[in-house]
């Protein structure tokens, strides 16, 4: 027997951030399973009408809350107009009494379930800027910024922008299994699959576009060089600063050190390679990790996986 699609609302509001919304429901809306869709997507504003996303696109949502119910899954993006929606009372009332089987937030959508009380006694995640003021504002929520994702029963909470993607396709296996999730990372052209307890800054584009033109451009020379014995002291120096200054600022900025940084660079450029077929051998070597054993224990740091499990869980 065909199992039915699953009903996921998506909510919108004024400045809400577009990726938030467009990458996760990208996932959604291409899922096949036994060859049909997988998911049906219905779009909700707090009262029906237009809203304008962060970056001036006019969205026009199907129905508006007082329509909304049935669904399977409601998913609550986040953006600079969340602090706006804080003071939307209908809004989080509806949120508060919501049902359905899984309750997802992505980025700073989060902050709205915590105001909601959704959150409280539970563990969660946001995007690592908000971190001071969730923990000032929600200090029942048991906040872990460092993780990528965070699934505790039918809550499911997202870090920065782009972690949404992975969150769904972290569903989507779940709902459809892995060749399913498999199948959609690679139209996308992500790879499969970042695990939930891996930093957000294992992400090198996040990193580029929080952090300040300095950084940015160490962190681009980074990227494209990562096989180079970076050390402290020479970032510094390509920085123009001292070590312990270049430290501070890394922490400030990215929330990593500069060498956990260049460790997270490595790691995502290895998973990468490995997905696509290289040798183990030849990634060690072409990635700047020296030897297999020190590649084996940065992956247990950044991914909680070992070299050969994450091949198998790729491949």
């Amino acid at each position: 027997m065909d199992k039915p699609r699953r009903q996921i609302d998506v909510l919108l509001f004024d400045g809400v951030t577009l990726l938030d919304v467009s990458g996760p429901t990208h996932v959604f809306g291409n899922a096949q399973r036994d060859g049909k869709q997988a998911y049906s997507l219905r779009y909700a504003s707090s009262d029906g009408a237009p809203v304008t996303a962060a970056c001036g696109l006019r969205l026009t949502p199907d129905i508006g809350l007082h329509d909304a119910s049935g669904a399977d899954y409601l998913l609550v993006p986040g953006g600079m107009g969340v602090d706006e929606a804080l003071k939307n009372r209908p809004l989080l009332d509806y949120l508060a009494s919501w049902r359905g089987e899984r309750l997802i937030s992505i980025c700073s959508g989060s902050v709205l379930l915590a105001h909601a009380g959704i959150l409280d006694g539970r563990p969660a995640t946001t995007h690592w800027q908000r971190e001071q003021f969730v923990k000032r504002h929600y200090p029942s929520v048991d906040w872990d910024i460092d993780k990528l994702y965070i699934k505790d029963g039918h809550v499911h909470t997202s870090g920065g922008v782009t972690a949404g993607i992975d969150l769904a396709l972290f569903i989507l296996k779940q709902d459809c299994g892995a060749a399913a999730a498999l199948s959609a990372a690679r139209g996308m052209l992500v790879h499969l699959s970042r695990s939930g307890d891996q930093s957000q800054f294992n992400d090198v584009l996040s990193a580029q576009f929080s952090a300040d033109s300095q950084l940015s451009d160490l962190i681009d020379k980074v990227a494209q060089h990562p096989s180079r014995a970076w050390t402290l002291a020479e970032m510094a120096d390509f920085a123009g600063t001292t070590p312990r200054t270049l430290t501070r600022r890394f922490n400030a900025q990215l929330g990593v050190s500069p060498t956990k940084f260049v460790e997270a660079v490595r790691v995502r450029l290895a998973a990468d390679r490995l997905a696509a077929g290289m040798s183990v051998a030849n990634v060690v070597r072409s990635t700047g990790f020296g030897d297999h054993q020190r590649m084996q224990r940065a992956f247990k740091r950044q991914l909680q996986s070992t070299v050969k499990d994450y091949e198998r869980r790729v491949r």
